[in-house]
């Protein structure tokens, strides 16, 4: 006799995944040094001192707080909020900042970095704007499912139940335009096909049908939950096959060639993250009709493959 885990979790709070990573940067020292790599600071880590859940100061409250020492020897503390689909207080984010300059100014602190963590679909351009660092559910997941904790399953499952609880359940009345937009215009293109087994009702997914191509470099549109259609990412991807998958070592041999290529891309930013280390986006608002708007997406979607896809299948990395 066992118990059924199919339903594992019955629900998923923010508290929930602040304990996760919380948990992550106490007892993983591979987790908490990728988790520095994502702030945008060149500072490299020697020392752990401490993270905590909850902290309450005069000006609010920090979902996580932790504390790293540099080589430098300078000490910098990391003031963490985390959202899942609640909204912002009347200025949240400044008031993290506060407590940051308070941490510097009156306990001795070198420096503060201020972060969000949220799913992809909850992240607006105003947030970025307005913290200093956003890492995303998402990019934790994949790191926690590279990762060797003895908790990694189960951290990814709460994760997994965090992305769901943000995102609709169907996207797909935007997803299958995409679709058969892209398939009209695919005979125009390198040798691609729509990735049946990875396009969901949130994203259209291409892979490659040359021999030499490897199977792991994808193109991608996914539409966002929180914006229900209204925003579209496209973006190149290294992480979404279901059997390939890109190690770490190849993601780096790769990055110059792909930051080289995106000179010639309009609009499109790099990140230093695998899956979507080349992006950008399309806003519905910004078109007179939903059918100029997909139009933009796969047109973009198309300049994504005709720049990159001869550069993976001349690329020796995978080799």
């Amino acid at each position: 006799m066992s118990i059924d885990e199919s339903e594992l979790l019955s629900s998923v709070r923010e508290r929930d995944v602040d304990l996760v990573v919380v948990q992550l940067l106490k007892t993983d020292p591979t987790f908490r040094d990728w988790f520095v790599d994502q702030l945008a600071t060149d500072r490299q880590v020697v020392d752990f001192l401490g993270v905590r859940h909850s902290v309450e100061r005069d000006t609010g409250e920090s979902d996580i707080e932790m504390g790293f020492e540099t080589r430098a020897g300078d000490h910098w503390i990391v003031l963490v909020e985390n959202k899942i689909n609640a909204g912002k207080q009347q200025r949240q984010v400044e008031r993290y900042f506060e407590r940051g300059e308070n941490y510097v100014d009156r306990n001795g602190w070198d420096g503060f970095r201020v972060a969000l963590i949220a799913p992809e679909g909850y992240v607006s351009d105003s947030d970025r704007a307005a913290f200093e660092d956003v890492i995303t559910y998402e990019d934790v997941r994949n790191r926690v499912e590279r990762g060797d904790h003895d908790g990694s399953e189960f951290f990814c499952t709460v994760l997994d139940e965090a992305v769901k609880k943000r995102t609709p359940t169907d996207l797909s009345r935007w997803t299958e335009r995409t679709v058969e937009q892209f398939r009209d215009r695919m005979a125009s293109l390198p040798p691609v096909e729509v990735y049946d087994d990875g396009t969901t009702n949130k994203q259209l997914r291409v892979k490659s049908r040359a021999p030499d191509h490897p199977d792991a470099a994808l193109y991608n549109v996914y539409f966002p939950g929180e914006m229900d259609g209204a925003k579209a990412q496209v973006r190149l991807n290294l992480t979404g096959h279901k059997t390939a998958t890109v190690s770490e070592e190849e993601f780096e041999a790769l990055k110059p060639a792909l930051e080289r290529e995106m000179v010639g891309l309009d609009g499109f930013r790099s990140h230093d993250r695998a899956m979507e280390p080349v992006k950008t986006e399309h806003y519905r608002s910004n078109y007179r009709s939903d059918r100029e708007y997909i139009d933009g997406v796969v047109d973009t979607l198309c300049e994504l493959i005709e720049a990159y896809h001869p550069l993976f299948v001349a690329n020796e990395t995978f080799e």
